[in-house]
């Protein structure tokens, strides 16, 4: 079993030899092939994912009004073809708010800072290419969305907010895209993910994320 200090999680998973004894159905043990090892900056990536999805439900679960209808970690889902380059569909999970009148759809990118601007220009040209080319209807049926960003810092949040604005090939920013600092909220103030943290990248005023 491998352990992982992560800041304030103590992480635990399977080794190579664990991941041999998946699951227990009616007595009989399944075997699976052993998964690849991950590392601390997977195990990190992970972490802001559910952390994310935690403060979410327990926000919304507080809220009363909306519920988290759909989760789903997606991974690359579709690819959109511009600039004589294809660019992938990627992301780290979608998600649905479910209001009794509405819903709302998102797909949300867990940035640490690791990828480079020039990498994460592509990936938002590529969400800005596939709405506009109705690649959101096609594969997964829905009208419109937004693609939530949450970062390390507010300074690579407001860098990616400035990216993001030259997706459309005008420079005129999208309210597609929005970012907002991780640690703006966490399980002891889930509200916070409600709250007006966001940054939408037509226009820099603070915004609620169920507006």
């Amino acid at each position: 079993m491998a352990t992982y200090k992560l800041s304030d999680y103590l992480v635990y998973s399977l080794g190579k030899k664990g991941a041999s004894l998946v699951s227990q159905d009616k007595g009989k043990i399944i075997e699976s092939k052993p998964s690849k090892e991950v590392g601390v900056s997977f195990m990190r990536h992970s972490l802001m994912i559910s952390d994310f999805r935690l403060a979410l439900e327990a926000a919304l679960k507080n809220n009363g009004t909306f519920k988290l209808a759909v989760w789903r970690e997606m991974g690359a889902i579709d690819a959109v073809h511009c600039d004589n380059c294809r660019l992938p569909i990627a992301p780290d999970a979608f998600f649905a708010i479910d209001h009794k009148d509405f819903v709302m759809h998102f797909f949300l990118e867990a940035d640490r800072s690791t990828m480079t601007l020039e990498r994460v220009a592509n990936k938002f040209k590529g969400y800005w290419y596939w709405k506009a080319d109705g690649g959101h209807t096609q594969k997964i049926g829905i009208n419109s969305f937004r693609v939530l960003t949450i970062c390390l810092s507010d300074e690579r949040a407001e860098n990616l907010r400035q990216v993001a604005a030259k997706a459309n090939g005008r420079e005129t920013g999208s309210d597609m895209f929005w970012f907002a600092r991780a640690n703006a909220y966490d399980l002891q103030n889930p509200e916070n993910i409600l709250a007006p943290i966001w940054r939408s990248a037509k226009g820099g005023g603070l915004r609620h994320l169920l507006e």
